[in-house]
């Protein structure tokens, strides 16, 4: 036969509008909507998590009195968790009525820009965080101690010279790698979907151009 269940099954899932294997075409339409939905449920509840935990920052700093330093962290998380529901936003606007592919091309894309976004935030969080909890610590536990031991011309602000450039330099640090830090978490997080995704772009890449 000219054409075979599997070029009859190629070519249904490649042209939404044909006639041929419309089950196929219905499968993989609800596939990846499927593991879209899935992958924004799980994002949901990681923004939820963020959020929560800027509670534990403000009572620390309300503990320690250093409630400034409290409010900063809270805000920087903050902003993580709304930038993540404007991206969301912006993700209901893709058109489920596309093919499979188109519709799962859309979200890769979305992602990927999302993890750009993310990664430039933290280019600036990562450091935040790491100053202001090293003056937190400072402030609440060693600012008196540190005074005692000690030479003036050995503080800066009060604090050690040696211990403020290690600071520093992990702050530049964290920003430099902000990148890989990031990938690293969201692969704990989503790696495999990640893995998912990439394979069922490139079964479906795989599909069309043997169409």
């Amino acid at each position: 036969m000219e054409k075979s269940i599997e070029n009859i099954w190629k070519k249904g899932f490649i042209n939404q509008e044909a006639l041929v294997a419309p089950k196929i075409n219905a499968l993989y339409e609800k596939k990846s909507i499927h593991f879209v939905d899935k992958f924004i449920r799980d994002f949901k509840i990681n923004l939820w998590a963020i959020a929560l935990f800027t509670i534990v920052p403000l009572i620390l700093s309300i503990i320690g009195n250093v409630i400034v330093l409290g409010i900063i962290i809270c805000a920087a998380l903050l902003y993580l968790v709304y930038y993540g529901h404007q991206q969301l936003k912006a993700l209901n606007g893709l058109e489920k009525t596309n093919t499979s592919y188109d519709y799962i091309i859309q979200f890769d894309a979305w992602l990927k820009n999302i993890i750009n976004g993310y990664t430039k935030i933290y280019r600036f969080v990562y450091p935040l965080v790491l100053i202001i909890s090293t003056l937190g610590i400072w402030e609440t536990f060693l600012k008196d101690e540190i005074v005692k031991h000690y030479e003036a011309s050995e503080l800066l602000w009060g604090m050690p010279k040696f211990g403020l450039l290690m600071v520093a330099i992990g702050a530049i640090l964290l920003s430099v790698f902000a990148k890989k830090i990031y990938y690293f978490d969201m692969n704990l997080m989503y790696g495999s979907q990640f893995r998912k995704l990439k394979e069922m772009i490139a079964e479906m890449e795989e599909l069309k151009n043997e169409e």
